[in-house]
């Protein structure tokens, strides 16, 4: 006997690297298997390419859940669901019978970027992102599709398909895509939950071509006879529709009701909330997701987090660590004298702007590698509080936050500097599989989400001088931006 309480869910998290497969017991705590991971690397190239095979995608997510199966050494029979976040912003073509015609594009190809500029010249953006909640940006779906059809990628005869919707469309049967998928195509009106008719007419996207709209919640029973065979244990089981990544996270790490905003600090970084509704006004900065039809979800997604910091290390041949740690802590924030704008992939919030470049003002030569990388992390942190800034009421509340990077002292103490208030940090480490085996849990009435405790690890508040350090870096980003550097 298990001392872990039935029912328990398999969570399938698939990121742009790896597939991973995680299981949880009915109160949201971890089941201990041995990793169940499967690697992959997108295709790139220097013109933006970024997708994946999908058959080569679908066999990785398949090979986990085989893996987590085989782990559970003949327990698999307490699963009574199965979870599933992908990465989101994705879009590939398929038959009517779910054969892929494409590859699975990701929100970080930017080869459509020159077709989001001219529908921005073609579109009222003001008023397309008050209805679907997003940018005209290379990651969404009307950019790509006009890319797709200028490029001699036909579309209109195929299903367009997200990543996840078309998984469980070829393992279940049945083909839907939640709301929180769809609100990360550009294409969902964010208060009817519909798909939206001007950009449909915009495009000459015929609805039909766009899978069926569901809740989180509306799972389905039953798998294809081949999948039944390999997985009987999973044959019965509910599979609930896959949802973004984001959305996943933001639950796992305890901010799934108004009350909170989530901070994640990774390779890149966001904040995000859950009001009672959709905000009737949204920053041009913001975004209006969902994470299922009860729960929005607003905030904004930065490009730049740990990746700078890491391009920081290895210009300057800097090893991260506590070493590294202790030497940027040691030293004044803002005593190195510099000013940078950590834009190294573009810009996302609050501007949008593909074409963005990184800058660092004020180098001499006094400037050491350990400055850069104290500059580096001031930098993101001075984009968060000003990301935080513009998202106003929106953002109000205890600040959860997450990301292997709060493990460092000196990116806690910058991050609530440059934000100006007070952080939390959440220790559990795998919040976006948690955060959708905590939904389907929800759905099961197993759990209410004002029951569930998140693992924090304290409150981090800024030091006044920090604060002023960090306020003078976010000068003179806008100074420089303002001479148009950046």
């Amino acid at each position: 006997m298990t001392s872990h309480p039935v029912p328990w869910v398999l969570a399938v998290d698939i990121g742009t690297s790896s597939c991973r497969a995680l299981v949880y017991d009915a109160v949201g705590d971890r089941v201990a298997i041995p990793e169940c991971r499967r690697q992959f690397s997108p295709g790139t190239d220097s013109a933006g390419r970024n997708d994946f095979n999908p058959l080569e995608l679908e066999a990785a997510a398949a090979g986990v859940i085989d893996d987590a199966l085989a782990a559970l050494d003949g327990r698999s029979g307490a699963i009574v669901a199965v979870a599933i976040d992908t990465f989101a912003s994705s879009l590939l073509l398929a038959t009517d019978g779910g054969e892929p015609r494409t590859p699975v594009y990701t929100y970080a190809d930017t080869r459509c970027a020159p077709w989001a500029g001219e529908l921005r010249k073609l579109v009222d953006e003001a008023a397309s992102h008050d209805r679907v909640g997003t940018r005209i940006h290379s990651s969404y779906h009307p950019a790509r599709l006009r890319w797709m059809e200028a490029t001699g990628i036909a579309w209109r005869g195929h299903h367009v398909c997200c990543v996840g919707e078309w998984l469980a469309w070829r393992w279940t049967g049945e083909r839907r895509i939640s709301l929180s998928a769809a609100s990360w195509t550009g294409l969902l009106d964010r208060r009817s939950l519909r798909w939206d008719g001007p950009w449909l007419e915009r495009l000459g996207l015929d609805a039909g071509r766009l899978a069926p709209l569901a809740d989180f919640g509306d799972s389905v029973d039953r798998l294809r006879p081949a999948w039944a065979s390999r997985w009987p244990a999973l044959a019965k089981a509910r599979w609930f529709q896959p949802i973004g990544d984001g959305a996943a996270a933001n639950v796992g790490s305890g901010v799934a009701e108004p009350g909170r905003v989530a901070l994640t600090l990774g390779t890149t970084s966001a904040l995000r909330a859950v009001p009672d509704s959709a905000p009737s006004q949204l920053p041009m900065g913001a975004w209006n997701y969902r994470i299922d039809r009860r729960r929005p979800l607003v905030g904004a997604a930065l490009t730049e987090g740990g990746n700078v910091f890491d391009w920081a290390c290895r210009l300057g041949g800097l090893e991260p660590g506590e070493a590294l740690d202790a030497a940027m802590g040691s030293r004044p924030a803002g005593s190195h004298g510099l000013t940078f704008i950590p834009h190294l992939a573009g810009e996302r919030a609050p501007n949008w702007n593909d074409q963005a470049r990184g800058t660092i003002a004020g180098l001499t030569l006094a400037t050491d590698a350990t400055d850069i990388a104290r500059a580096a992390v001031e930098g993101v942190s001075a984009r968060l509080g000003l990301t935080l800034r513009m998202l106003g009421d929106i953002a109000g509340g205890e600040i959860m936050a997450s990301g292997g990077l709060l493990k460092s002292g000196f990116w806690r103490r910058m991050v609530t500097a440059g934000i100006g208030r007070p952080i939390r940090v959440c220790r559990e480490t795998e919040a976006t599989s948690r955060g959708a085996a905590l939904l389907a849990l929800e759905a099961l009435g197993a759990i209410t989400m004002d029951g569930v405790e998140t693992p924090g690890e304290g409150t981090a508040t800024p030091a006044a001088t920090d604060v002023e350090a960090l306020a003078r870096q976010a000068r003179g980003q806008e100074r420089l931006r303002s001479l148009g550097v950046s």
